[in-house]
């Protein structure tokens, strides 16, 4: 197992590093790619306690750029009407299953994410000043995936990219919303009995690596530009995702 944990570490500090620059995606990254070392219902328990120490880390030191409205509102009582199917399909569904329906899920996420981004040439989409009903019922499907898999990432970001936020309080506003979700997440782990000794012993080395990316990630939020950091993660995920689906 020494090799798997150090290909899980390595995995998480891409994954934070993404979720640093973006506010979206360490989960999903770090399930796709760490889901050929481990099994989801292993792993998840331990990337859900770390992405709370990653949100806490970005919400509170961005605190002022929070959209506390929009968050309290809008969007998180719509994904927590989701979570609860979310996390009977995480505690019912087989491993094989879990890892097809998660595959098909990335797939789907990220063709929708290039496709959005190849139709916008970079540019964001223009402000809508209420949620319509196509973004509502992204943010409850959203809050299932959140609860089936840690990360209702993409769906989440669609709703709340149609508000026109600057990037740094999209950020903030995302890292809020996941702390909170997860913070029900771990509930569910901890009294499932789903996170153990073992899981400690599991996040040390996975909490090396998420500080590494964390610094990473810090790096590239102020250099590297978001359409062209978001657009190669999801080229990598739809190939990850493909073999995820099919394998």
């Amino acid at each position: 197992m020494e090799w798997g944990a150090i290909a899980l570490a390595l995995i998480v500090a891409f994954a934070f590093a993404v979720e640093t620059t973006l506010g979206f995606g360490a989960t999903v990254i770090a399930l796709s790619f760490g889901s050929r070392v481990l099994p989801i219902t292993e792993l998840l328990p331990a990337i859900v306690p770390l992405n709370m120490a990653l949100s806490a880390f970005i919400a509170v030191r961005h605190r002022g750029e929070i959209d506390r409205r929009t968050l309290l509102r809008e969007v998180l009582p719509l994904m927590a009407l989701g979570l609860p199917l979310g996390l009977w399909i995480f505690t019912s569904f087989e491993e094989g299953r879990l890892k097809r329906t998660l595959g098909v899920f990335v797939v789907l996420l990220a063709a929708r994410e290039l496709y959005a981004l190849a139709r916008s040439r970079g540019q964001p989409p223009a402000p809508a000043q209420q949620p319509g009903l196509l973004e509502r019922l992204a943010l409850v499907v959203g809050g299932t995936a959140h609860g089936a898999f840690g990360t209702g990432g993409p769906l989440a970001v669609y709703a709340l990219g149609r508000r026109g936020l600057e990037k740094g309080a999209f950020r903030a506003t995302l890292s809020s919303l996941w702390l909170i979700l997860n913070f029900a997440l771990f509930g569910t782990y901890w009294f499932s009995g789903r996170f153990s000794s073992e899981t400690l012993v599991l996040m040390m080395p996975l909490a090396a690596g998420g500080a590494t990316g964390l610094l990473l990630g810090s790096w590239a939020f102020r250099r590297v530009p978001a359409h062209v950091f978001r657009s190669s993660v999801y080229v990598l995920l739809l190939f990850v995702g493909l073999g995820l689906a099919l394998g």
